[in-house]
């Protein structure tokens, strides 16, 4: 015989319950506000270790305590951004499978951006050049150019009219004549092409101004310019981080791990700076200095006030040391000082690294909460830095993370629109950050 009590006590529970479902989906801010003034906060922690697991609680909390007061996009510090995202992956061409590439191209769609008419350039890695009109991904306009096959893009400059691109090409070379100790059966050596940007009838016609027929290894690191316009003098890093060429940044005779000056006028270059790992960024900024990023090993990513005939360490000194290192505890490899050994110190090392890229300056008509600041990008740590320097840039004065959820390969600034463009290379978007003040 069924109990006409049990069952509708059964039945009022489950409309209970069906009610608390549909309040929660309806305002679940408001729910878990209640839940939590009426429900003891040791029964509620009992109740999530059993659902979540005790390690996991204790690790998000870790991760709390550690981020405490950092905000998240679009609110910041002292202020909150608009931010915009615009997918891109249909305009990037996907890399090869299974080649070695370097600077992310083994698995990313890598790319790189320049402002064009207050648009956005797009250089992809193989070497396409588009405009994207009106931040709209469909309204894109292509160009010509008369660069060739099997080359690898890993740095660009526009320059008022003029397009620079650091490129790698690869070549197919007998085992004999490279490095003993490289990796593979590839050589890639590397050259700068400058065009002028014909917009009539959009198409680049790239010469080349500088090259070497140095094999860089497997991994395609540097290429980023800076330009002294009163000089007209440009400025390009190269690296040595491949297994078997890192000595080369020490050597007089070798164009890799340096930072080359190029005079425009005759082409010709010379050794600027040398000890170098791969410095992924290069500035001159508005008051003159030439400032780099440079990536470190396992640890020691820096930024370097670079000063014409320094020496700047690599593979002597660094603030970090080779991947796997911490699973042998053995002594350092590296030298943990630079100036007792006669190379110039870093103004900031990252220990760990942060997988540092670009570097820029902030126009102080961007925000009125960012005067004299610059934005410093990172790849592994998906983010960007808001910071500033003291007046001589011997020292970091104080930098902000913020989060943007993507690798940093490239970041540029719309003037007119005074807008912030970065790419995000693991997630193929470009995003857009602009500030209220």
């Amino acid at each position: 015989m069924i109990n006409l009590k049990k069952t509708k006590t059964l039945y009022f529970f489950l409309i209970l319950f069906v009610i608390l479902i549909v309040v929660f989906f309806i305002n679940p801010q408001r729910s878990r506000t209640m839940i939590m003034k009426i429900v003891p906060s040791e029964i509620r922690l009992k109740f999530k270790t059993v659902i979540f697991g005790k390690k996991y609680l204790e690790n998000k909390r870790y991760y709390y305590e550690i981020n405490y007061n950092e905000k998240k996009l679009p609110q910041i510090q002292f202020e909150k951004l608009e931010t915009i995202k615009l997918d891109v992956n249909s305009l990037i061409k996907k890399p090869e499978k299974n080649k070695q590439g370097g600077a992310g191209y083994g698995s990313f769609q890598t790319a790189f951006v320049e402002e064009y008419e207050n648009d956005i350039m797009l250089i992809t890695h193989d070497g396409a050049i588009k405009i994207i009109r009106n931040l709209n991904p469909n309204n894109v306009e292509n160009f010509k150019t008369n660069l060739k096959e099997n080359i690898k893009v890993v740095g660009s400059l526009k320059d008022g009219s003029t397009l620079y691109l650091a490129i790698y090409n690869l070549l197919n070379v007998d085992y004999a004549k490279r490095n003993k100790n490289d990796i593979g059966y590839k050589c890639y050596t590397m050259e700068v092409q400058k065009s002028i940007i014909n917009k009539n009838q959009k198409s680049l016609n790239f010469d080349t101004i500088f090259e070497t027929d140095e094999c860089s290894g497997f991994y395609m690191g540097g290429g980023e310019f800076a330009i002294n316009k009163k000089e007209n003098k440009l400025y390009l890093t190269t690296s040595s981080s491949s297994p078997g060429y890192k000595d080369l940044a020490q050597d007089d005779s070798s164009v890799q791990g340096k930072i080359i000056q190029i005079d425009l006028n005759t082409n010709n270059y010379k050794i600027y700076t040398k000890g170098h790992r791969n410095s992924l960024g290069l500035l001159l900024t508005k008051d003159n200095f030439l400032i780099s990023t440079e990536n470190g090993p396992y640890g020691g990513d820096e930024i370097n006030k670079i000063i014409e005939g320094e020496n700047y360490g690599w593979p002597i000194s660094s603030y970090g040391e080779y991947y796997g290192f911490y699973i042998k505890n053995i002594d350092y490899e590296y030298k943990k000082n630079h100036s007792s050994y006669n190379y110039k110190e870093p103004i900031f090392a990252f220990v760990p690294s942060i997988g540092i890229s670009r570097i820029i300056e902030i126009p102080n008509d961007f925000s009125k909460y960012m005067n004299d600041n610059f934005f410093i990008t990172s790849l592994n740590r998906r983010s960007i830095y808001r910071s500033k320097f003291d007046d001589g840039y011997n020292k970091l004065l104080f930098r902000e993370e913020i989060r943007v959820g993507g690798r940093v390969r490239d970041i540029a600034y719309l003037k007119n629109s005074k807008s912030f463009v970065l790419y995000l290379e693991d997630v193929t978007k470009l995003m857009i950050l602009k500030s209220k003040n």
